[in-house]
């Protein structure tokens, strides 16, 4: 390093030198006081008290001979509080057992021969200076190490924890799918399979009478082939509502508001459950692209809820802080009626509209507290679709 970078005030380190004698002080200061920041006392507990004001003092330059603290003593001090600085000995004399005891107490770097040479000494403080340099980098790289260390930690924790949770998505998304399945595969064979088991057994008896060689009448014609149109439509009807079911795409004919109210009241018929519904305007929060996963999430909401809840229920949504809250709560009825939910895990239904409320960026809250079972569900809504004045509307 050359004199004239170290002269330069904000590149200047700071040496602490502990001398009795102020000759030798102002010596030193006139000499290294351009290249160094030098502070300087005269005993070994100024020193200290120098030493705990300034924690990035680099050098500490010590006589042996301070009186009741020896310079041993003072660098040993020094070394317990910051091993970092580097600590180096002037004195006139030292026998071999001083010298041991420096190096093993006070772990000096360097010890100086009184009178010192400038030249040597100027040599000793560039390359201390440099330790102490090399050493803090090496201390601030060490921590930036840990931080990355505990960083990747944190991650491998994070991305295990996201395994795991993941597992237990799948699984809960299989055995989901096997119970839509299930249901599906019931109301295939007790809806569908009953109608067309009518419809069967009205083609039958048709095909019985005109078999038997009797004479038919219109009537008796116009009246098998109606209630066969009876049977076909309400086929139709139901084919359409397990269509429905699968894909809703009343959204794409009558909008989100009213598919969801249509969805609410097959869904009390069906059930049976007394449904208390109230909506703010809903078409308007979401881009198309969302509405579906809106309908599914309201539609698996109320299978989940209802599977946990009696057969009363309310269900509301509303406007707050750029955010749809829908709330579905049983009433104190439904609550005595399924009691012991409180203990009772999550099913398949509920871990998907967590997963599909998670994809929206929203928040699914559960509460057993008080008069019954409660859910909120948060989505914020689309920021390029204006949001409707709060408060809701009775929609039945």
């Amino acid at each position: 390093m050359s004199r004239d970078a170290g002269r330069l005030p904000g590149r200047r380190v700071k040496i602490l030198l502990v001398d009795p004698d102020p000759v030798n002080t102002g010596h030193f200061v006139a000499t290294f006081g351009e290249e160094y920041q030098v502070l300087t006392a005269a005993g070994g507990e100024e020193a200290l008290e120098i030493f705990a004001g300034s924690p990035d003092i680099a050098m500490v330059l010590c006589d042996q001979q301070l009186g009741s603290m020896s310079g041993v003593e003072l660098l040993a001090e020094v070394y317990a509080r910051q091993p970092e600085t580097v600590r180096i000995i002037i004195t006139g004399y030292m026998d071999v057992s001083d010298i041991i005891d420096a190096i093993n107490k006070g772990h000096i770097y360097q010890y100086v021969l009184k009178p010192w040479d400038i030249v040597q000494l100027r040599l000793i403080l560039d390359q201390a200076r440099q330790t102490w340099l090399l050493t803090r980098e090496n201390r601030t790289l060490c921590d930036r190490v840990r931080r990355y260390e505990n960083r990747l930690r944190r991650a491998s924790e994070e991305l295990a924890r996201s395994d795991r949770r993941l597992a237990s998505l799948s699984s809960s998304l299989i055995n989901g799918q096997e119970d839509e399945k299930e249901q599906l595969a019931t109301r295939l064979s007790e809806d569908l399979g009953q109608s067309l088991t009518g419809l069967k057994l009205q083609i039958k008896l048709l095909e019985n009478e005109i078999n038997s060689g009797g004479e038919l009448s219109r009537e008796l014609i116009n009246g098998n082939l109606q209630l066969l149109r009876g049977f076909l439509n309400e086929i139709i009807d139901k084919i359409r509502l397990l269509s429905s079911s699968l894909s809703p795409v009343s959204i794409d004919d009558l909008g989100l508001d009213a598919a969801i109210a249509e969805l609410v009241r097959r869904f009390s018929r069906r059930r049976k459950v007394d449904i208390a519904f109230a909506a703010t305007p809903l078409d308007r929060l979401f881009l198309h692209p969302k509405k579906k996963l809106v309908y599914r999430i309201v539609q698996k909401a109320l299978q989940g809820f209802c599977q946990r809840n009696g057969d009363s229920l309310q269900v509301r949504f509303d406007t707050r802080d750029g955010e749809m809250v829908l709330t579905m709560k049983a009433d104190r009825a439904g609550a005595q009626a399924m009691a012991g939910n409180e203990a009772r895990p999550l099913d398949h239904t509920m871990v998907t509209v967590g997963e599909l409320v998670n994809m929206l960026g929203g928040s699914l809250h559960l509460d057993t507290s008080g008069d019954g079972e409660s859910m909120v569900v948060t989505l914020p809504v689309d920021s390029r679709v204006p949001v409707p004045v709060v408060g809701g509307a009775d929609n039945g």
